[in-house]
């Protein structure tokens, strides 16, 4: 395992990250390039959406070779760095796993690997903040301590504040012309309970509860921005 590790569910911001790696950096970050990092190097952080593989055999016999998947040793990140993007839990419910309780076992899965690398230096950033704010991913970006590829300058805060409107509009038209039609808030990003909406009182209610139920007490407390 590389000595940086990002963990996410779907749709809560990595690829926006990987964007400003591959664009900024030069580096690759494994798999399809979401800008123009050199996808022939060895990718620069391992990622995965399920990193304690808790979603059940079928998903990860359809999602096997993916990079955005793959099973990680918390044990194994110890002397590194691991970062966790979160999003609304209830946004992820609806949008990344269709309502599914069973696809949505990877967000529990993300938040236990970051409390169980109990021997990296670990850091957690919110999705609505990462797409929201320059200063943000710049702490992220920052926090991984990546060295440039030759040619490359890794970004301070004013120069990713300067370039933050153009970056969005070029990573969304790439998003769009590889995945169809992009996210349904491509154009309206800040629109933070879009999908949650959806979702009745009593349906809500059970996602919580469900998503409290895995969790410690060290990883329900980093949701407590969304009760």
């Amino acid at each position: 395992m590389t000595g940086r590790v990002v963990v996410s569910a779907p749709r809560s911001g990595i690829n926006w990250l990987r964007f400003w790696i591959e664009d900024s950096y030069g580096l690759s970050t494994g798999g399809e390039g979401v800008a123009r990092g050199a996808t022939g190097q060895v990718p620069c952080i391992a990622r995965s959406h399920d990193p304690l593989g808790l979603r059940p055999v079928r998903f990860w016999r359809r999602d096997s070779r993916s990079r955005a998947w793959t099973r990680l040793d918390p044990a194994a990140a110890a002397g590194g760095r691991v970062l966790l993007i979160l999003r609304n839990p209830l946004e992820v419910f609806v949008r990344a796993a269709g309502g599914s309780r069973s696809k949505f076992l990877c967000y529990a899965s993300c938040i236990r690997f970051l409390t169980e690398a109990r021997g990296a230096e670990r850091l957690v950033v919110h999705y609505e903040d990462l797409i929201a704010k320059p200063e943000t991913m710049a702490q992220a970006l920052a926090f991984l301590a990546l060295e440039p590829a030759p040619g490359f300058t890794a970004p301070d805060v004013a120069q990713i504040a300067a370039g933050w409107a153009d970056a969005g509009r070029r990573s969304r038209e790439n998003y769009s012309s590889r995945h169809s039609s992009g996210t349904k808030t491509a154009w309206n990003p800040l629109d933070f309970t879009f999908h949650s909406r959806a979702l009745s009182a009593a349906k809500a209610q059970r996602v919580w509860a469900e998503l409290d139920a895995a969790l410690d007490a060290e990883g329900r407390a980093l949701l407590d921005r969304y009760r």
